[in-house]
């Protein structure tokens, strides 16, 4: 039998140019830069991950951003999670972050999460920042906020807390007369009494009384004014109090309250009578988590025209209410 030896030869050289084609047609690179070797597939590193930092006021009040930084190659994402205290803050995944009262006194940092596909996502985290302790604000946040409302009158009065002001402080003023006095009493909607106070006599006529400062004196709706003369109050917020900076003496005449910011210190206190053949003074403070569980201590409190005492001050922020019949001064070093 003849073969066919030109047939052969032509299909030989078709098969050899077409393996030729195969071979010189060029690779087609991918966007991500994932190889595979031996059948283990490998994701690439970021070759630049700079340390993210903050930017802003670091202020309760203020707006914290997080600056992420030049990263190479770009990733196509940012995550990131601010944390107090270095644990994460629930729900605080965006770029920016508004300080609120719980940051007072608190460090603030944020982790920034580099995102792109075929690269391994990597992690960086901020330096801290330390974020002032502000009493306002935490007074804002724990014993809340309302419209201040002012009534005059004369003896007995009941008046109606305004609406939110389970906690608050009464600024007073009344008529001097040798007996005249003022008390206050604070009851719920059951007639029950929560808190009871002196608001004023002959000897402190005028001043600032808090209510409902610790859990177990809240829930009130009602002022109960005793009287003899005509008196003039404004309930105002907790916030609104006076301020105790540290290492600054402070003086006043009558009850007041006070807010304070600073550091664990030394309370100092002086009281005098003048006019008198007796008095009392006493200082209480109220804080989170306090002696007993029962959200303020008893600082110090004597009799006599004139009185001094020292007690270790928890550090802010925290709030003061001095009970004074007339002059004091205070000092915290």
């Amino acid at each position: 039998m003849r073969r066919n030896i030109s047939g052969v030869r032509r299909a030989l050289a078709v098969a050899a140019l077409a393996a030729a084609a195969v071979l010189a047609t060029p690779a087609i690179a991918t966007a991500a830069p994932v190889s595979a070797v031996n059948g283990i597939v490998r994701v690439a590193n970021f070759t630049t991950a700079p340390t993210p930092t903050i930017s802003g006021t670091v202020k309760v009040g203020q707006i914290l951003t997080a600056v992420p930084g030049t990263w190479k190659p770009a990733p196509s994402a940012f995550k990131y999670q601010w944390q107090r205290n270095g644990a994460n803050i629930s729900g605080a995944t965006a770029r920016t972050y508004k300080l609120g009262w719980k940051d007072g006194g608190k460090s603030i940092r944020v982790k920034v999460t580099a995102v792109r596909s075929g690269y391994t996502s990597l992690s960086k985290t901020s330096a801290a920042k330390s974020v002032p302790i502000d009493a306002a604000a935490w007074a804002r946040g724990t014993y809340g906020t309302f419209a201040a409302v002012t009534v005059s009158g004369s003896g007995d009065k009941t008046i109606a807390l305004p609406a939110g002001a389970q906690s608050g402080i009464v600024a007073f003023t009344h008529s001097t007369g040798t007996y005249d006095y003022v008390y206050g009493s604070i009851v719920n909607g059951a007639g029950d009494l929560v808190d009871t106070f002196d608001f004023a006599d002959e000897l402190a006529p005028s001043g600032t009384w808090g209510y409902g400062l610790d859990k177990y004196s809240r829930g009130g709706t009602k002022l109960k004014v005793s009287a003899s003369g005509s008196w003039k109050l404004t309930i105002k917020p907790v916030y609104t109090a006076g301020a105790l900076a540290s290492g600054v003496s402070k003086s006043g005449k009558g009850p007041t309250v006070l807010l304070y910011s600073g550091a664990k210190r030394t309370l100092s206190a002086s009281f005098s009578v003048p006019g008198a053949t007796s008095g009392y003074n006493s200082v209480y403070q109220y804080y989170p988590s306090s002696y007993s569980n029962m959200d303020y201590d008893v600082l110090f409190g004597g009799m006599g025209t004139k009185y001094s005492a020292s007690a270790a001050l928890n550090p802010g922020p925290t709030l003061l209410e001095v009970n004074a019949d007339q002059n004091w001064t205070l000092l915290t070093k």
